[in-house]
């Protein structure tokens, strides 16, 4: 209420909604959605409540914590087609929750390879119960993974699996951490 910001796509983005004053910031009024007389603020999805995830058309009550549960197993999402991996969502739904929905990747929460533990790997959704099994094992031999690519060159992952996985997973070597 304290500012006034003088902006076209501001002004324009209030008078659809009917608005006296701005609540929008300029890449708000640029995604706002709009469905019948409604307009919607796309949701942020790797840091959505279950009370804001509910409001994305397509989400309800059923689908919105199932996407929470799979989006806190996974780390965070880094895209929207991700939600196809939550069971009842297929690609038609994701394609008509496109304009309601964005993604800061920024938020993902990564895991040091080096140091999570059997149950905290086992419960990634990208890895299988052998991959974790496997990577442990490897670790208790070499005593730290130098990176992820090693793994790939003792094949205990491939390729396409580390691809997937980069995102989430970091290595840090705690004799090497400089402070």
């Amino acid at each position: 209420p304290y500012i006034v910001i003088n902006n076209i796509k501001a002004k324009a983005g209030m008078e659809k909604a009917g608005l006296s004053r701005p609540v929008f910031s300029d890449k708000e009024v640029e995604t706002v959605a709009e469905e019948g007389n409604r307009l919607f603020i796309p949701v942020e999805l790797n840091a959505a409540d279950s009370a804001m995830i509910v409001t994305v058309p397509g989400i309800g009550a059923v689908l919105g914590p199932r996407i929470i549960k799979y989006r806190n197993l996974l780390g965070g999402f880094y895209s929207i087609m991700q939600l196809s991996e939550v069971y009842g969502l297929d690609s038609g739904d994701i394609q008509d929750m496109l304009p309601y929905i964005i993604i800061d990747t920024t938020l993902i929460v990564k895991t040091d390879l080096n140091s999570a533990g059997y149950t905290d790997l086992l419960r990634h959704p990208y890895l299988t119960a052998e991959n974790t099994r496997d990577i442990i094992n490897y670790r208790k031999y070499s005593g730290s993974i130098s990176g992820l690519k090693e793994l790939l060159r003792n094949s205990i992952l491939t390729k396409e699996e580390i691809s997937k996985l980069a995102i989430y997973f970091y290595v840090c070597d705690s004799v090497n951490i400089e402070r």
